[in-house]
């Protein structure tokens, strides 16, 4: 008895520490942890902007080099100099002023892939909403030379929706090491009512340039509720096990939108509570991006 009680101890063991890491609590969002939330999404844009995939892992010396101060001061004395003697630009001096030309790049079809294994599974059980973009537009223009990028989504009203407001995520979706895994950046955090109906945009600028940089980091964004599988109360900021949050959240040209504007009738999981005649044809994601007309990098 007591050998059957040694063999089972190292069983309880793993049993136990399973259930330790994919307890509920460790899905919690206080307001210290979304505060670290914000961090870490602006920590990725300034990271993007740099044309950095990860932080660099050299360490700052303790010591400031007085060669690197006595340059430093040197080029702060310049700028301020040529500050002050430098005119004001007359009105009619546009060697600043550049057109900006607007590319609209559609959303990808068939997206995600049927066997992704980090997708499919979140999709399928209402979670999230996968996007990505077809950059073809952009192959000739320069990282450097995109001045700003935004996604837009376009909203259906869920008029099955159960709550006034939902706290969603965007995460800009990168390729690990192992092909069977997927890294996600946060890039925003709001809170949106799923009722209502509309654009969404997102400021995604330093996002694309990566894409441009890294080509092969492209795997597009996800849509997704803070806690997958469970339902996170926004007044008490606090997680209800008993009920489980999937994504209200209904965005045109996504599967989402079956599940409302499709009845079983016709073949579709939907009740149909979208008006037929209201049609969301030409409302499908897609992404802008604004660039100098000459598409000169500028750095």
């Amino acid at each position: 008895m007591a050998s059957k009680c040694r063999t089972c101890l190292p069983i309880i063991t793993i049993f136990c520490i399973f259930l330790q890491v994919v307890t509920p609590q460790s899905c919690e969002l206080t307001k210290e942890e979304f505060k670290t939330k914000r961090i870490e999404a602006v920590r990725q844009q300034i990271l993007n902007k740099l044309g950095l995939r990860d932080a660099p892992l050299n360490v700052v010396p303790d010591v400031v080099p007085e060669d690197v101060i006595g340059l430093y001061n040197q080029t702060k004395q310049l700028l301020n100099e040529k500050g002050t003697n430098e005119k004001c630009p007359a009105a009619d001096d546009d060697d600043d002023n550049y057109a900006t030309e607007v590319i609209r790049c559609e959303q990808e079809t068939n997206w995600p892939l049927p066997d992704d294994p980090y997708a499919i599974p979140k999709q399928e059980a209402g979670y999230s909403s996968f996007i990505q973009f077809d950059l073809t537009p952009l192959d000739d223009i320069d990282a450097g030379a995109l001045t700003g990028a935004e996604i837009r989504l376009y909203q259906i009203p869920n008029t099955r929706a159960t709550t006034s407001s939902q706290k969603v995520e965007l995460y800009q979706l990168r390729p690990s090491a192992d092909p069977d895994e997927t890294w996600g950046h946060l890039l925003d955090i709001t809170s949106i009512n799923p009722s209502s109906g509309g654009w969404i945009t997102f400021d995604v600028t330093s996002v694309v340039q990566n894409w441009k940089r890294y080509p092969e980091d492209n795997k597009g964004v996800e849509l997704t509720v803070h806690c997958p599988g469970f339902k996170f109360d926004t007044k008490d900021e606090k997680l209800v096990h008993h009920d489980v949050e999937k994504l209200q959240i209904v965005i045109a040209g996504t599967p989402k939108q079956d599940e409302l504007t499709i009845s079983p009738d016709d073949g579709g999981p939907g009740r149909g509570d979208i008006p037929v005649d209201e049609s969301y044809e030409g409302k499908e994601p897609y992404l802008l991006a604004f660039t100098r007309a000459d598409r000169k990098s500028v750095v």
